[in-house]
């Protein structure tokens, strides 16, 4: 896709979509932490670090939540 295109903008805007799909389908659902962290890594990628770090910490919760607090998961989140 777009990340292979060095294209993360793109990215980003689908990744955004992504989110809104999964949100409506199940809010509480981990898709929505997966879509979140799919976003947070297109935005860092994009250069939007503000905007990346706020998505990254609205994963780690979740992250935590599913794979445990000291997973390599949670780990990658931080």
């Amino acid at each position: 896709g777009y990340y292979g295109l060095g294209d993360f903008r793109a990215a980003a805007e689908l990744a955004r979509r992504a989110l809104a799909v999964r949100r409506a389908e199940d809010p509480d659902g981990y898709g929505v932490v997966s879509a979140r962290a799919s976003l947070a890594e297109a935005l860092r990628l994009a250069g939007a670090l503000p905007e990346a770090i706020a998505q990254y910490d609205t994963v780690l919760p979740g992250v935590r939540r599913r794979h445990g607090p000291r997973s390599a998961v949670a780990a990658s989140m931080m």
